[in-house]
């Protein structure tokens, strides 16, 4: 494992670079690493949207603004999920960037990550100490993984869903779980000493987001596993 940055969050990584966003006082910093090159340049707001949400970023503005924190999967017909933590509504744009539907999660747990897989898609709820399934088609609810027993997760921060499985980041038991698609038994696939955040794989490079500010924990940053 090796450390590539000591700040920054909002992992998304294009080809073999990762773009990141940087929190400051007067606003927010983009940037972008270069692995073939192992450098750090600034990277723009464009940019890091159009990584994040593809040819239908300009529409996610219409609706969340310039949020950078607005968590997106995108679907094989060109269409796009999107979510802010903080309202917790689900817009679904199609491939047009015209808002298909709009769901309230029903739950009165914030969704922070969410993704897709086929023809569900997938919210972490890290206060619900769970990851819930849900139909495209209807929003009706398909399966519960988790909950009040934060052995199975603890403060799932992220579910990513990808080449049928699930990689469920848990910020509680500082470790990355692995839930089959299809059958959902579940594994553990990496532990870390300190706290964990993002995960994101990228053809065959996998970076993640590690360490506490507030426990000043020098192992804080995004790392190549």
């Amino acid at each position: 494992m090796r450390k590539l940055v000591g700040f920054g969050a909002g992992l998304v990584a294009v080809g073999p670079d990762l773009l990141f966003v940087e929190s400051r006082r007067q606003g927010y910093q983009y940037w972008r690493y270069s692995l073939p090159t192992d450098s750090l340049s600034a990277a723009t707001q464009d940019k890091y949207f159009a990584a994040k949400f593809g040819l239908l970023a300009d529409a996610v503005r219409v609706v969340f603004g310039e949020n950078p924190w607005v968590e997106g999967a995108r679907l094989d017909d060109g269409s796009l999920l999107a979510v802010f933590y903080q309202d917790s509504r689900v817009h679904k744009f199609n491939a047009r960037g015209e808002v298909e539907w709009t769901w309230d999660n029903p739950y009165g747990d914030a969704i922070y990550s969410i993704s897709c897989d086929g023809s569900r898609f997938w919210c972490a709820y890290p206060s619900g100490q769970c990851i819930r399934a849900f139909s495209l088609e209807s929003r009706e609810e398909l399966a519960t993984l988790g909950g009040e027993d934060q052995e199975v997760f603890s403060y799932p921060e992220q579910v990513v869903a990808q080449d049928g499985v699930l990689f469920v980041v848990e910020m509680g038991n500082r470790r990355i779980r692995i839930v089959d698609a299809e059958t959902l038994a579940m594994t553990t696939y990496r532990t870390f000493t300190t706290t964990i955040w993002e995960y994101v794989r990228a053809e065959d490079k996998e970076f993640v987001l590690i360490g506490s500010s507030t426990e000043g924990d020098a192992a804080k940053g995004i790392y190549l596993l």
